[in-house]
Formats: C-alpha cells, structure tokens, sequence
C-alpha cells in the first residue's frame, strides 16, 4: 500500500492540489522526493488502525451511485470534476481515499470503454442481421393448383396455392399471363385460365411485384376438344344392333357418343376412334346426328347418321 500511494503521489503532485504542503516542493527532485516521504509518514499515522476494504467499499458504493445518476461515459469529465472539487477541499484522508477513487474510476472508465466498444459492435452485427432477413426476399413458392386441368378454350376457375404471394402477383400458365388473378391471401390467388392454350400440360408460375417468383412444372393440363372427323359405316337397319367406329382426335376415356341426343355407351379405343353399337331406330327419325362429348367440351359431326 505504501508504494501504491507512494506512487499516486509522485504522479499526481505537479496537477493536483490538496490540503498537504504542494507548495514547498522544490523543483529539483530530491526535494519533491523529501517532501513526498513526509507525506508518506503522515499517511502512515492516518493509516493505522484503518479499516481500507470497508473504505474502499464506501468509495466504490460512491462510484456506483455516481453511475447510477450518470449512466454515459461521455459524462466522466463531470465525475471526475466532481472528485477533484472534493479533493481540493477535503482533509488529508479524504485525499487519500479520492486518490484510490481515481485509480478505480479510471480502470473502470477503461474497462467499460471496452465493453460500451464490444456492446457497441455487438448491436451493430445485430442490427445488420435484423436488416438482412427484413430485406432479403421471401421465397416464393407455388405448391398446387385446383382443378388441375380445364379445357383449352380457357375460362376455368382455378385456385393457386402456394406461399408468400403478394398484392399485384402476376400469374402465368406457360408464358401466357393470366388476367384478372386475385391475391386471397399470401397463400391463395384466384384466377381463369387464358383462352387459346395449346392442349398438355403446362407450367404455372406466380411473381410478385418485387421480382420474386416461384413455378411448378407442369401444374395444369389442357384439354383440346374432340374432333370428329368421320364415322363408319354411317348406316343402319332399323333394328340396330350393328357396331360404328368414329374417328377423330382427342378422344380420352371419359369421352361418350351422343346420338340423336341420348348418350351411348362408348368403347375408347384410342385417341383416335371409339366404338358404340347403334341403337334401334324406336323414336329415331331416319336421319340422325352424331356428337363426341369430351371432358369440357361436346363436338359435332358434321355429317349425319341414317337408318335405312
């Protein structure tokens, strides 16, 4: 402790002022030295019987108020006037104790520059990371679409589902937009198939006014109509009974003969013929018309079916 204080007070006798004899220092140095040792004995005799932890702690519960009330290292200059009004104007042991207030204040100024420094970077990368995630775009994707398939011609209701669609998305069925979608919600939009699709599949795809987008491959199917192209043999008795091939394009599994308006039972045979067994004449006038109905769509031949 002697040589701490000892110490303190060689560097701190040339700017501080204190109730002890400063100004008997002499400028040549074994003077001042001469001068400090008297000092040093005095604070010996202050010293003794001193209890230093429990008025250190007092310094420090001082210093904690003094943070307490000033919060901001900017503010040190303040406390340390502070310290230095008390030092000019206290007795010899308040002297002392200011003098290890100063040491301590200083070491906790420097530590927590360091930490206010550390806390300082820490938010920093905290706020570049907050501003990453707002900024980067949200990934749009485009899960489902229902019904799946519509007729060419275009027109059909579909729901698209997916994630992170906004106001304004634009949807597309291959690279044709589709007008008028709606956005329901970040999860949902609304919207008709375009007219005049080529018959398949095809892609969906949804983008959002800020570029991002998502697709589902083949998402949605298109279906031509049928075509008939002609029908064989296209004559019957009037009793029926014999089999007629009509042939075409288009045709699927789900497509069905229509004659004179009753619908048959239809053989698929491919996408180019079914087959049905004529009916008997009954209430069928001589002449009598033939239609493919499709999925979406009927067609009719343009020639006519006749019972001789």
């Amino acid at each position: 402790m002697r040589r701490f204080v000892f110490v303190i007070l060689v560097a701190a006798l040339p700017c501080l002022s204190a109730p002890v004899a400063i100004a008997e220092i002499q400028p040549d140095v074994a003077k001042r030295f001469e001068t400090v040792e008297s000092h040093l004995n005095k604070v010996d005799e202050t010293l003794k019987g001193l209890d230093v932890a429990a008025l250190l702690k007092k310094v420090d519960d001082r210093l904690t108020a003094i943070d307490r009330k000033i919060p901001d290292a900017t503010t040190w200059p303040v406390r340390l006037e502070a310290i230095a009004a008390a030092v000019k104007t206290g007795s010899g042991l308040t002297f002392l104790v200011l003098l290890v207030a100063v040491a301590t204040a200083m070491a906790s100024l420097a530590v927590s520059h360091v930490q206010q420094k550390r806390m300082s970077e820490a938010a920093q990368d905290v706020t570049k990371m907050v501003r990453a995630v707002i900024d980067r775009k949200t990934p749009l994707i485009v899960l489902g679409v229902e019904p799946a398939r519509g007729p060419a011609a275009g027109g059909t209701p579909v729901q698209i589902r997916g994630r992170n669609f906004e106001e304004g998305a634009a949807v597309r069925f291959g690279s044709t937009v589709a007008p008028n979608g709606v956005v329901m919600s970040s999860e949902i939009i609304a919207v008709a198939t375009p007219a005049g699709m080529p018959a398949g599949a095809c892609d969906v795809s949804v983008q959002n006014r800020d570029g991002g987008s998502g697709t589902l491959p083949a998402a949605f199917t298109f279906v031509a109509a049928p075509v008939v192209v002609g029908v064989a043999p296209a004559t019957s008795v009037p009793a029926g009974g014999g089999l007629v091939t009509v042939f075409g394009n288009h045709f699927d599994d789900a497509s069905r003969i229509v004659f004179g308006g009753q619908e048959l039972a239809t053989i698929f045979g491919s996408p180019n013929h079914l087959t049905f067994a004529v009916p008997p004449q009954g209430g069928h006038p001589p002449a009598v018309t033939i239609a493919v109905r499709g999925r979406y769509q009927m067609t009719q031949w343009d020639g006519l079916f006749t019972y001789a």
